[in-house]
């Protein structure tokens, strides 16, 4: 083994089947560097979004479970809404079916943009992976664990 090896690691590797491959060194351009860049920013915009996204399919699942439940309810019944951390208001069952309804509609259109924005972040992610992976071969990993 020579000094360089024992410092800088060996550039050889062994592959599953046990055959020793030869590592290309490949030279990283600045614009390769911005793309790799770009791709990390976009990785986790994907997965922020991804998470807002879960958490506003939950959103609209307790809400339709709400309003399933108030239309188990009398037309007399008084309905308690919390609006921030403390305050709890009364409302009839019209109103508050009105509100829930109204929230439920702007989640809905929340989750569509969302989507929009997950499939073009995906898209360019693809994009940007096919070129570096051009590239660098499988000098990089790009995929999720």
């Amino acid at each position: 083994m020579c000094i360089r090896d024992r410092y800088m690691g060996n550039q050889n590797q062994i592959n599953m089947q046990g055959a020793q491959i030869k590592r290309e060194d490949v030279e990283i351009t600045k614009d390769d560097q911005a793309n790799i860049n770009a791709f990390s920013k976009m990785n986790l915009r994907y997965h922020t979004i991804s998470r807002e996204l879960q958490t506003l399919q939950e959103n609209i699942k307790n809400l339709e479970d709400a309003l399933t439940e108030m239309e188990l309810m009398d037309d007399t019944d008084v309905v308690r809404t919390k609006y921030g951390e403390t305050c709890l208001v009364s409302l009839d069952l019209e109103q508050a079916k009105a509100g829930l309804e109204k929230i439920l509609a702007q989640n809905k259109k929340d989750i569509a943009a969302f989507q929009t924005e997950v499939d073009e972040v995906k898209k360019k992610m693809n994009k940007l992976k096919a070129t570096l992976y051009t590239k660098f071969g499988n000098s990089i990993n790009l995929e999720e664990e």
